[in-house]
């Protein structure tokens, strides 16, 4: 899931119960796309004046898309 400010990914672990980050980005925001196995794809995003919200920025293709391993590693960015 993502944290409440949208700048980090946080997985749960459901054999320990814990919480911990695995990925983090700075002034963008994150969407998670879908999970896929022990996998993440994910949408970063710049919210500025010129994108209000994520959508606007899909739009004029400035999101960004990787694809995440749970280890917060970017395995690929996808077009």
């Amino acid at each position: 899931y993502v944290s409440h400010d949208e700048s980090k990914l946080i997985m749960f672990d459901i054999n320990t119960g814990e919480d911990r980050v695995i990925y983090t980005t700075t002034n963008r925001n994150l969407k998670v796309l879908a999970a896929i196995g022990d996998n993440v794809l994910v949408s970063e995003w710049k919210k500025d004046d010129n994108h209000v919200n994520y959508y606007e920025s899909v739009e004029d293709k400035s999101a960004r898309h990787y694809y995440i391993n749970n280890s917060g590693k970017i395995l690929y960015e996808l077009d």
